[in-house]
């Protein structure tokens, strides 16, 4: 009877984790018609946000090589390189989406990023 009871409180705990949270808590942090770069997968730790339309910016010493989900609220491409000054692999972040992980591989190596058009 206690083990039933047991699975069924780590059910209820279980279901109010959800994968929605993210997104929704992401969204309060990433502002409208923003793209924004995070330190955690599921969009966790904000390290930076910029409206569309700058050119290619470094990140900061604090987020530089730090970014491992984006978020791209705006109806323009952006990208991030993983070298300063655009230099380097550049990945797209395509208008109007997230990518809640960027894969192992690229995980922790963005420098610099722009928001004014993709790769």
């Amino acid at each position: 009877m206690k083990m039933k009871k047991l699975c069924a409180a780590l059910a209820v705990v279980a279901a109010g984790i959800g994968f929605a949270q993210p997104a929704q808590a992401a969204a309060k942090d990433c502002g409208t018609n923003l793209v924004c770069l995070f330190e955690h997968k599921d969009f966790g730790g904000l390290l930076g946000s910029r409206r569309a339309g700058l050119k290619v910016m470094n990140l900061s010493d604090r987020a530089n090589d730090k970014m491992s989900s984006w978020m791209n609220r705006t109806s323009r491409n952006a990208a991030w390189y993983e070298h300063a000054n655009g230099l380097g692999k550049c990945y797209t972040m395509r208008q109007n989406s997230i990518q809640n992980s960027i894969g192992w591989f690229a995980n922790d190596t963005a420098s610099s990023w722009r928001t004014d058009r993709g790769c």
